[in-house]
C-alpha cells in the first residue's frame, strides 16, 4: 500500500526504513531518494540493490542499514533478483501457500548498472512484463570506482577517462535517452525525478509504484565527490540542474494514459463524424472510407508532433551542449 506524502512534517513522522548508520558521503543525494521510497509505502517492500555506493555504502558486514529485505547479488542484476521473488511471489499465491499482502517490488541501481552494465537484463524484465519498479540513481558518473565516464554522462563532461582539456573537451557522446528506451519497451510508467523536487518526486514515485507491470524512474543524485561542490550544497546544485531546464528535465509519462486519451479522441471525433452523416448525410461520397482516412490521419500527426518535440529536444541539448561547468552560478558552487 502506498502513500501521499503531503508535507515535510508528515515526511519527517514517517517510520525510518533506512537508517542513518550508513558510510555515504556526506551530502549525497543517494539516501534523500531511497528514504522517499521507503516513506512512499506503509505495507510490504522488497528491495533489490545493484553493486554501486549504495550497496557498499550500507551493507558492510555484518552490519546493516537496511529495516525492509534486501538484495544483493552482483553489479548487472538487481532487476533480475527482484524479477525472481515477483515470480516467486505470484507462484506461491497460485499454490495458495501465500495469502498476505502483496508487497511492491522496488530494483535499485546506478547509471552505470542501469544505462550500461545491467542494461540487458532490466531489458529481458520489461519485455517479459514482470511487476516492478526500477530506480536508477543517476549521477551521470562510475562515482564509486574513481569518476569514470558512463552511458549518463553528458556531452562535454570531464571525467577520469574522458579529461578536459587541451586534446579534448570532454566527453564527445550525448547522455542517452533512457526514459524513451524504457518506454520504448511498452513500459506503461516511466518518469524522471530530483530529490530537491520532493513534492513531484513522492507522487511519481507512487504512481510508479501503483501502476501493474514494469515502471522506471531515472532519479538525479547530485555527487559531492566526482561533481566537486561542497556537500552543504546538494539541494542547491540539482535546482540549478532541473530549473535549468537543459540539464535535467522532470517529467513524466504514462503510456496507459497517453493512449486512452488518443483513442478518446479519435472515438470521439469518429462518433461526431457518423452523427454528422446520419443527420445531413455524408458531405464526401464514401463516408466510411473518409472517417478512416480522417481517423489515420489523426494518429498519423500525434506521431509527427511527438518526432517534432523530440528532436526540439535533441537541438537544445546541441546548443547547450549540456556541459556541467559552464553556468557561472554552477562554477561559483564548484569553487
Amino acid at each position: 500500500m502506498t502513500k501521499e506524502v503531503k508535507n515535510l512534517k508528515q515526511f519527517s513522522k514517517s517510520a525510518e526504513k533506512f537508517e542513518g548508520a550508513n558510510l555515504l558521503c556526506p551530502g549525497c543525494a543517494h539516501g534523500m531518494i531511497i528514504r522517499e521510497v521507503l516513506n512512499s509505502v506503509d505495507g510490504h517492500i522488497l528491495i533489490g540493490n545493484s553493486t554501486g555506493c549504495i550497496e557498499v555504502s550500507t551493507a558492510v558486514y555484518p552490519y546493516t542499514s537496511w529495516d525492509v529485505p534486501w538484495i544483493h547479488i552482483g553489479f548487472e542484476n538487481s532487476s533480475t533478483a527482484v524479477a525472481g521473488a515477483e515470480a516467486m511471489y505470484k507462484a506461491l499465491v497460485r499454490k495458495g501457500r501465500y495469502t498476505g499482502e502483496k508487497p511492491k517490488f522496488v530494483a535499485f541501481g546506478g547509471d552505470g548498472s542501469t544505462y550500461d552494465i545491467g542494461f540487458q537484463w532490466i531489458s529481458g524484465c520489461f519485455e517479459r512484463g514482470h511487476d516492478l519498479t526500477y530506480i536508477c540513481f543517476d549521477n551521470e558518473v562510475y562515482a564509486n570506482t574513481g569518476g569514470q565516464r558512463s552511458g549518463s554522462t553528458p556531452l562535454g563532461s570531464s571525467t577520469s577517462t574522458t579529461p578536459a582539456g587541451r586534446v579534448s573537451y570532454g566527453k564527445k557522446e550525448k547522455k542517452k535517452d533512457i526514459l524513451a528506451i524504457f518506454a520504448a519497451h511498452g513500459s506503461p510508467y516511466v518518469a524522471q525525478v530530483a530529490p530537491n523536487k520532493w513534492k513531484d518526486m513522492n507522487k511519481k514515485i507512487k504512481t510508479a509504484l501503483d501502476t501493474e507491470g514494469p515502471t522506471f524512474i531515472n532519479a538525479l543524485s547530485a555527487c559531492t565527490t566526482e561533481w566537486r561542490f561542497d556537500c552543504n550544497n546538494t539541494v542547491e546544485m540539482m535546482d540549478l540542474a532541473v530549473d535549468s531546464l537543459v540539464l535535467f528535465t522532470n517529467f513524466g509519462y504514462s503510456f496507459a494514459k497517453t493512449m486512452t486519451v488518443v483513442m478518446i479522441l479519435a472515438a470521439l471525433f469518429m462518433a461526431v463524424y457518423s452523427l454528422v452523416v446520419y443527420l445531413i448525410g455524408s458531405p464526401i461520397e464514401g463516408w466510411t472510407t473518409t472517417v478512416m482516412f480522417l481517423s489515420f490521419s489523426f494518429f498519423g500527426l500525434f506521431g509527427i508532433l511527438t518526432i517534432v518535440i523530440k528532436y526540439l529536444q535533441i537541438i537544445v541539448n546541441l546548443v547547450f551542449q549540456r556541459k556541467r561547468y559552464t553556468f557561472n552560478s554552477i562554477e561559483k558552487l564548484t569553487k
